[in-house]
């Protein structure tokens, strides 16, 4: 019977060892996912600047490319190329030297 107690007595340690392994082992995972999330959250954060930056610059540069792009539209308009591209398939070779001559012109007085 001594026997008996003694082993049961091994095995009490035994697994009072093992609880305890497995609260350190919870305990170490639960810092783990902490930092996890913690590193989740900053991600998200500055995906969300990158994107506004990204937003910011696209709408930048489309205020600040715009007078070029309006100084070529109105030079374009006043070239009577946009006539003559729309109504190349139907206009002989001579409205389009015409209007070449005139995109030349136009060009001599910038």
């Amino acid at each position: 019977m001594n026997g008996d107690a003694h082993d049961t007595q091994g095995d009490i340690h035994e697994l009072t060892e093992l609880v305890r392994q497995a609260v350190a082992l919870g305990e170490e995972n639960n810092s783990l996912l902490k930092k996890m999330r913690r590193a989740e959250k900053w991600s998200t954060f500055f995906r969300f600047i990158y994107w506004i930056i990204i937003i910011g610059l696209s709408v930048g540069a489309f205020y600040f490319i715009q007078p070029y792009a309006a100084a070529l539209e109105s030079l374009w308009q006043r070239s009577g190329l946009s006539g003559s591209i729309s109504n190349a398939g139907s206009s002989s070779s001579a409205s389009t030297t015409t209007s070449g001559q005139s995109f030349e012109n136009t060009l001599k007085d910038l």
